[in-house]
Parts: structure tokens; sequence; C-alpha cells
């Protein structure tokens, strides 16, 4: 077991935006013009570490919450968000046993999320912002978000 499975077990998660898979690998997260989201190359949790030192992020890990919870079939889906307010956090496990984490900094924490077939369908939310986030069981790097803001 590895060390993103190791701190998933107690509530913790890397502070910087990806998808932590349990092989200690990351897809980063990346931000570009006007807060559309696009992936990097999976790269390994070290690399991931340094990029973010680089960055002046800080390396440590955080605690996360639930919000909420749902499974489907042998899939469990869980919610929630971090320490800082617009942090947002899926995980999903498969009998139990991690599949993968996303972490956003700045989607805002979720609120509900669910099983639409091989998608899950999530919601981000803190007023006046809203994003709604469509995420593939198999391969989370290719989700889409659709942000909205309320006034």
């Amino acid at each position: 077991m590895g060390i993103i499975s190791d701190r998933w077990k107690n509530n913790k998660y890397h502070v910087g935006d990806g998808i932590y898979f349990p092989d200690d690998t990351v897809i980063p997260i990346l931000t570009g013009e006007h807060g559309k989201y696009y992936v990097g190359k999976r790269e390994t949790l070290v690399e991931a570490i340094q990029r973010y030192k680089e960055d002046d992020e800080d390396e440590d890990w955080a605690d996360f919450y639930y919000t909420g919870n749902t499974n489907h079939k042998n899939y469990q889906l869980k919610f929630g968000g971090g320490d800082q307010e617009s942090e947002g956090i899926i995980i999903l496990e498969h009998d139990h046993v991690l599949r993968w984490i996303i972490h956003f900094n700045d989607s805002e924490e979720f609120i509900n999320a669910n099983f639409d077939g091989n998608m899950i369908i999530a919601v981000a939310e803190y007023y006046p912002h809203k994003n709604l986030f469509n995420i593939p069981m198999v391969h989370p790097e290719e989700f889409t978000c659709e942000k909205s803001y309320e006034l």
C-alpha cells in the first residue's frame, strides 16, 4: 500500500489540485483562462510534491471531511471539502478499497454526488458559486465542469 492510501485511511489529502491514485501517482489538475480546468501528464507523487514546492505551495497533507456518501453495487462514493472554504474532494472506492481521490482547491465544497451509470455527477456549491462535474468512474481525468455564478 502506498502513501496516498495510507493518508486516505487517516482522512488526509495532499493539498495540490489533482487526481490521486493508490499506486502513488497523480494527474495534476490545472486551472486555465476563465477558471477552465485541464489535466496535466500523470506523474509520481514525489514529482507532484516537488512541483508544488517549486510553485511555493505547501507540501503538507491536510484533513478532509465528508458532507455525504452514496453506494452503487460494490462502489462507494464519498464527497466533501477540505481545510479551506473553497476546497472540494471526491473519493471513489470499490469494495472499500481506494480507486482515486480528486481534490480541487477552488471548486467549492461538494454538497451532492451520485452515480449515473459509469459516471459520477457531483455538485460543488457555496453561494454564489455552483459547479457541476461529470466524472467518468474509470477515467476520472476526462471529467467536465460547468461553472455558474448566481447574483
